[in-house]
This record gives structure tokens, sequence and C-alpha cells, in this order.
């Protein structure tokens, strides 16, 4: 149990560090998340994905717009892990496609889908504050 808060501990101050770094030299981090999004977007695997997953964390908020607003399928997982929901850009007016990615318009707009259900996920984003460039390790 301490090994964990030491290592939550650890995690904490490099996301602290990285923030304060990044904050420095690029202005605030959030910036980063739209340009990711944009990027991410522009990928062919993207491009010819059909449903998206991303996760729930504020720094995919740019991806499940972007993929909303594409017309696919959005599968975003709650934070618990347990509950899963879809976002069907078929059955959401666009004008509630910015709601609809906070965490609040998932849990209106979203459809929990049953654990039975079989839905191919073309596309997993992880978002990540820091990812290394040669060795592909992040930190979340």
């Amino acid at each position: 149990e301490n090994a964990g808060k030491t290592r939550a501990a650890v995690i904490r101050g490099i996301r602290k560090r990285v923030r304060r770094i990044c904050k420095e030299r690029e202005g605030e981090v959030e910036e980063g998340f739209e340009l990711a999004a944009a990027r991410i977007s522009a990928l062919p695997e993207f491009r010819r994905a059909r449903v998206v997953r991303a996760s729930a964390h504020r720094r995919s908020l740019g991806v499940r717009l972007a993929a909303l607003r594409a017309g696919k399928l959005v599968i975003v997982p709650e934070k618990d892990l347990v509950t899963i929901r879809l976002l069907d850009p078929q059955k959401i007016d666009p004008i509630w496609h910015e709601f609809a990615m906070t965490n609040a318009g998932v849990k209106w707009l979203g459809e929990i889908l049953d654990a039975g259900m079989d839905i191919k996920v073309d596309l997993v984003v992880i978002g990540s504050l820091v990812v290394n460039p040669s060795t592909g390790c992040r930190v979340s």
C-alpha cells in the first residue's frame, strides 16, 4: 500500500513539473489537447475508423468531439471503468456535440452499452500528458 502511495506521489510530482515546464515554454497545457486532436483527426486511421474509443479524461475531449463531428460512433468508458457509454452522432443534434463531450454530457446523451453487445472498435485513443519519444512510455 505504501508503494502505491509513493508511486502516486511520484507521478503527481512529474505531472506538476511537466505542466510547469510546458506552461513556461508553450503556454497553457490545455492548448496541446486541441493540437493533438487536430493531428489525430488528420491520420488515415482516424478517417477510416467508424468507431472510436476515447477515455473520459479532459485531455481526450477534443478527439471525442472531432470523432462525433466526423460522424463516428464514440465509445467512452466512465471513470469507474465498469459503465461504458456510446455516443451516436445520428442521435445527437450537432448543437449538443460540445456538451456531449463533457462527462455530464456523456452520461446524459450516451447510451449504456450492454456487456453482450458486439461492437468492433476501430481506433483507441489514450490521452497522456507526457510521452517519451524514444521509448513510447507515457505518464498519464
